[in-house]
């Protein structure tokens, strides 16, 4: 996709009457990392900024990419300046906020995550993707009452459900009904459901999962995990945790969710 955006962009400035040096410079930048050759693309992205004379799109697109050739080359810190130069360029295209963020929660920048997930927010109000983030992020600041403000929008999805619950158990309160359109999904995510109502113990529904395919053999041991974990029960977390960073898919919300709480399991365990 991004090669095809890329190609449709080269296209669009080579047809413009009068090119100005900026876009002379800027083509062969996205020629070269379509290609992975970081550096070259790096040299014509920087002369296509210092020309001056790109319009705001297409100045984004050059710090855009100036930030992909730099994860090319595993420079974090470049890269995320490039991101933030993407954006002082053109402030409401999403994509630069989404690539920005990355870099943060990979940084374990969580307060700068929230502030750009929560411009997300403001540019594109109750975008799933968004507020589920904004939910797990407040989570693991330890703002339960932020985290189930977040994923209360979303009653009818059986993730943000699942966090919902886990936010009520922090702050004291009831597990929600649960609603009949998720809970006859099976064989997953119903056995979770159920098992968060207390309508099911553990061991079945990590039998149940592993009947179903991919999702649920990860899902089961996050949120069994997580179960315990609010139930102040961290030696019984711990092993659900490591089966779900290895059976979940990494990169995924869910595999970073296990890492992030099984990483703090052993910290404070280390700090006793």
């Amino acid at each position: 996709m991004k090669k095809i955006a890329f190609a449709a962009l080269w296209l669009a400035a080579s047809a413009l009457p009068g090119v100005c040096a900026g876009y002379d410079d800027l083509n062969p930048g996205i020629s070269y990392l379509n290609l992975g050759k970081y550096d070259d693309a790096i040299i014509w992205l920087d002369k296509a900024v210092a020309d001056g004379d790109l319009i705001p799109d297409h100045l984004r697109v050059a710090h855009l990419d100036r930030g992909f050739a730099y994860l090319g080359k595993r420079d974090g810190q470049k890269a995320l300046d490039a991101f933030t130069a993407s954006i002082a360029a053109q402030p409401d295209d999403l994509t630069d906020y989404h690539e920005r963020i990355a870099i943060y929660l990979a940084n374990n920048m969580l307060e700068k995550a929230i502030a750009d997930d929560t411009i997300l927010n403001r540019l594109r109000p109750h975008d799933y993707a968004t507020v589920m983030s904004l939910g797990r992020l407040n989570w693991y600041l330890e703002r339960p009452d932020e985290s189930a403000a977040a994923f209360a929008l979303f009653p009818q999805d059986y993730r943000a459900w699942l966090w919902l619950q886990l936010a009520h158990v922090r702050l004291g309160k009831p597990v929600d009904a649960i609603d009949p359109a998720i809970t006859a999904a099976s064989p997953w995510p119903a056995p979770a459901l159920r098992f968060f109502h207390g309508d099911m113990s553990e061991a079945d529904m990590l039998t149940a999962a592993a009947n179903s395919k991919d999702i649920g053999v990860c899902e089961s041991s996050l949120f069994a995990a997580m179960w315990r974990r609010v139930h102040d029960d961290p030696s019984g977390a711990r092993p659900l945790f490591e089966a779900a960073i290895n059976t979940c898919k990494q990169e995924t919300n869910n595999w970073a969710a296990a890492k992030r709480q099984f990483d703090k399991l052993n910290a404070g365990a280390k700090a006793q």
